[in-house]
């Protein structure tokens, strides 16, 4: 391999982990995380009328079904405050009552 095409290489690798890195940073930042697919999900959380919180841990991904309709949420959030859970879900679930506690995971430090 002659100088020309190492060099090239190697700058092409390096663009491809900035980038790379560049897109985790920023899907990390969102305040909450960001919605799923179902295929995703690690576990599945059925919520009701006296369902009054959700423990969460960082980097979850979670399936919530309530009255018959469900959706996906990924908790990929450097973020570990208290928040309701009607700030994520989708505008058809009356779920104005529930609390979101998320706990820290380890490999988030």
């Amino acid at each position: 391999m002659t100088m020309k095409k190492f060099f090239a290489t190697a700058l092409i690798t390096s663009a491809t982990l900035f980038v790379s890195s560049a897109a985790i940073a920023v899907h990390t930042t969102e305040p909450y995380g960001n919605q799923s697919i179902e295929s995703m999900a690690q576990r599945t959380i059925k919520l009701d009328s006296r369902t009054k919180s959700v423990h969460i841990e960082q980097g979850e991904t979670v399936k919530f079904v309530f009255e018959g309709k469900s959706f996906v949420w990924q908790f990929n959030t450097l973020n570990t405050n208290t928040f309701k859970f009607a700030e994520i879900a989708p505008a058809y679930m009356n779920v104005k009552n529930i609390q979101v506690y998320l706990t820290r995971n380890p490999m988030y430090l």
